[in-house]
């Protein structure tokens, strides 16, 4: 149940969702919706507009709910997915399954003008423009900027300034403009986190996790030898596909310097017991030999994750069948 002050009622998703024939469960949605890569564009931004909605309508409402479902930050057409998601699984009257289409497609174009639910869905979708509270912006910002993540920041700061900008011509909203010079100065504390990764597995996930809680990023960076096309055999789990990662042959120094461009850049390093230690230091001398300003970070990985290590997987899958050998350590591999 979702509580809306406006219209002074609760609005009943579940009941919602069976009164019309939708035959995605509720459960089913929340899961689409809080898919790791999202930060902004979660379950939680769907509440928040339902609660704020000001026109009582079922089409409103289901609109709503589905506009964002196939949101993907790497592809432009997820209204379309959305709708086309929701015309799926709807199986109740064809004009309001029309007309909940119509409101998705909506809020693909922001110079559509329409009726009053139209209208609605739109404001309700683009409210954060208008948003005067700057620390309000500078959270949007951060989730936005956690959903780009796989971006190189130079990148994300260029497509970020130019929507600001537009955003602020659409709006005439002067705290945008405040929150576009804070993202084009910002400079952001990187933290790169070079390994083989073969395969990436828990304990490296692991590490990422801690190491993501002390920078604006963390850039993973897999080392391939180009020579012998090994950049074709890494694989990227699913987990971590929303990161920005960089292949480097060799040395990692010319990844750094290409990173410290663009910001404060620390080099992550997982320890699992006092000879990873004795070996990292032995790295990062060799690394400060070329770059003798250079910072290192070291995290120690949980204890449950000591043990594995990647030629531990590789040692176990080599020794059996490749379908017993992976079943023996996919526990130790992620998605």
């Amino acid at each position: 149940m979702i509580e809306n002050k406006y219209l002074g009622k609760q609005i009943n998703l579940e009941e919602l969702l069976s009164k019309h024939k939708i035959d995605v469960t509720l459960e089913q949605i929340k899961k689409m919706y809080n898919h790791h890569s999202k930060f902004y564009h979660n379950f939680a931004h769907i509440e928040h507009l339902l609660s704020i909605v000001e026109i009582e309508d079922d089409k409103l409402v289901i609109a709503i709910l589905f506009h964002d479902i196939m949101f993907d930050v790497k592809c432009d057409n997820h209204e379309k997915a959305s709708a086309e998601f929701f015309k799926t699984h709807c199986f109740g009257e064809h004009d309001f399954k029309a007309k909940v289409y119509d409101l998705i497609m909506a809020t693909e174009n922001i110079g559509y003008k329409g009726d009053s639910l139209t209208k609605e869905i739109i404001r309700v979708d683009r409210l954060i423009l208008h948003k005067t509270d700057i620390n309000s912006l500078l959270t949007w910002e951060h989730n936005i900027f956690s959903e780009h993540q796989y971006l190189p920041i130079k990148e994300y700061k260029k497509g970020r300034v130019a929507f600001l900008n537009r955003a602020f011509e659409e709006t005439g909203n002067n705290t945008l403009l405040e929150l576009r010079d804070i993202v084009a100065e910002k400079v952001y504390k990187i933290g790169f986190y070079p390994g083989s990764f073969n395969p990436f597995h828990i304990g490296h996930y692991n590490i990422l996790m801690k190491s993501e809680k002390s920078f604006d990023k963390v850039v993973i960076g897999v080392g391939v030898n180009y020579d012998k096309k090994d950049i074709d055999k890494v694989e990227i789990p699913d987990m971590i596909k929303n990161r920005e990662i960089v292949y480097y042959n060799g040395l990692i120094t010319t990844a750094i310097q290409s990173l410290s461009e663009h910001g404060e850049v620390f080099v992550v390093r997982g320890l699992r017991n006092a000879y990873d230690l004795q070996h990292e230091e032995g790295l990062r001398n060799v690394i400060k030999d070329f770059l003798p300003d250079q910072e290192f970070v070291y995290y120690f990985c949980d204890k449950e994750y000591e043990h594995i290590s990647s030629s531990l997987i590789r040692d176990i899958q080599s020794r059996g069948k490749t379908s017993v050998g992976f079943q023996m350590t996919k526990k130790y591999l992620l998605e």
